[in-house]
């Protein structure tokens, strides 16, 4: 019952294509959002259900333009047929 609360809460947002508007999950942050329990969000409210979608998503690179992670590799094959 409450999970489809949420989901039509959710479905109301969606445009006319059937997609949720590219500024959907614009929320403003609260203080130590990156410390927060994912769960002490509460999910029956929008802006909570936004709140709790971006803590989970949060890594430690959120947000950032480089991979300063393991270096990717690009492996390249030559076959010579004599």
């Amino acid at each position: 019952m409450l999970y489809n609360q949420i989901v039509s809460m959710v479905n109301a947002e969606r445009n006319k294509s059937n997609a949720l508007p590219a500024d959907f999950f614009t929320a403003p942050l609260p203080k130590n959002f990156f410390g927060t329990n994912a769960n002490s969000f509460d999910i029956r409210t929008l802006n909570g259900y936004k709140l709790y979608q971006l803590r989970t998503s949060y890594v430690a690179g959120f947000g950032d333009l480089y991979n300063n992670g393991t270096p990717r590799y690009v492996q390249f094959g030559v076959k010579l047929y004599f």
